[in-house]
């Protein structure tokens, strides 16, 4: 992701000991910056492993709420979204502040935007 002119490379761990009923798990979340460089490697890598099959265009917002990040998605043709980000134990503190039930889920908008356009 590019943000005030740097780009940067998210490494996201599974924290397997926090694994849900529903085979959702927690994600440990870490950033590191890249050069262009590295970027454009990692890019075609990509790409030639993984064929794109969608674009997903997205406005988002994001607030901090009891050291989460609370973010807004307006996706186009798709909708809005609102997905909280952080530790578990503060997630669901916040979810439960704002009335959430968190044990109700659904797929996220990347698999809803594949049915959509029946590419799964």
């Amino acid at each position: 992701r590019q943000k005030h002119g740097k780009i940067f490379f998210e490494l996201k761990e599974k924290v397997k000991t926090r694994l849900f009923e529903d085979n959702t798990s927690v994600m440990d979340e870490y950033s590191c910056e890249i050069s262009s460089e590295q970027y454009q490697t990692l890019k075609k890598t990509f790409e030639k492993i993984f064929p794109i099959k969608m674009v997903i265009k997205k406005e988002r917002n994001t607030v901090k709420i009891n050291g989460c990040d609370l973010t807004y998605d307006k996706i186009e043709n798709l909708g809005d979204f609102i997905e909280i980000e952080g530790p578990k134990e503060q997630i669901d503190k916040t979810c439960s502040d704002f009335g959430i039930d968190v044990t109700k889920t659904l797929p996220g908008y990347g698999v809803m935007m594949l049915n959509k356009l029946n590419l799964v």
